[in-house]
């Protein structure tokens, strides 16, 4: 049997390369534009690659600066040094012994120093051979306190005395846990000063409130000594608190007003006011 080829004829011809003419461009155009969303999206890959390298490498390099310069930790005292402790008197601010540590590791022959600012004690690691407790206590009386070598008899100065006749009352001494709402008094503006005596601001707190209680009878001050963050009384109480001193307000109605963490003696006024109001 024969085959016979299919005929096309000129019209039909024209017909489909008019057709052709119409969707090559169609079918190019979308083509092209998966391959560049393609090509766009794999530099897009380089270059996050690149950044994330690159930011890597700077990560590496500013750790080994940051250990590089990092000071000597107290690891470094050798086994022959020899440890004393001068007991500070006289300061008010745990700044105060921050201060006098600084000058200590500066002197010849010192290895490392500490402050506890609850005892007000220095510890010092010393070359024995090199230097001694006297050169301390020089060092501490150059700030203007006084030094004494032995631990135990570190001294704050005294702090504030308020007239008896004042509503006044020291309710925690020790750090321990008092409840607020057990220490109020009916219809008084009740302030409640969370305090520690290494708080030079906390004594700025008490000057301002012995002028308000000797000018105001409805107002009564409780103060509260936490002693140190790791206290009973700072876990319950000093949370959301990261500065001392901290105040709570308590209005005339029994109801809390406002709560201050840090030196804000307008906004402790602001305060006191409010809880006045009926």
């Amino acid at each position: 049997m024969a085959v016979v080829a299919p005929q096309t004829t000129v019209g039909q011809a024209m017909t489909v390369g008019r057709a052709m003419t119409v969707v090559a461009p169609t079918a190019l155009a979308r083509l092209t534009s998966r391959v560049v969303g393609l090509v766009t999206k794999a530099a897009a890959r380089v270059r996050s690659l690149r950044l994330r390298h690159g930011l890597a490498l700077a990560l590496v390099a500013a750790s080994a600066t940051a250990l590089a310069c990092e000071p000597k930790s107290a690891t470094t005292v050798p086994a022959s040094a020899t440890r004393t402790v001068i007991s500070m008197q006289e300061i008010d601010c745990q700044s105060c012994g921050a201060r006098v540590v600084a000058d200590l590791k500066k002197q010849a022959g010192v290895y490392d120093a500490t402050f506890d600012r609850t005892a007000a004690e220095l510890s010092i690691d010393f070359d024995g051979g090199a230097v001694g407790a006297a050169d301390f206590i020089a060092i501490v009386e150059s700030h203007g306190y006084v030094g004494i070598e032995g631990a135990g008899q570190g001294k704050y100065i005294e702090e504030i005395e308020f007239d008896p006749a004042l509503d006044f009352k020291r309710i925690s001494d020790a750090g321990e846990y008092v409840a607020l709402d057990a220490n109020l008094v009916a219809g008084k503006v009740m302030v409640f000063d969370f305090y520690a005596v290494w708080c030079k601001p906390c004594r700025q707190v008490d000057h301002h409130m012995k002028q308000v209680l000797a000018a105001s009878d409805d107002v009564a001050l409780r103060k509260l000594n936490i002693v140190d963050w790791d206290s009973e009384l700072a876990a319950k109480y000093m949370k959301e608190a990261p500065d001392l001193p901290y105040v709570v307000v308590y209005g005339a109605d029994g109801k809390l007003v406002d709560k201050i963490s840090g030196l804000d003696l307008e906004g402790l006024d602001a305060a006191i006011q409010k809880g006045r109001a009926p």
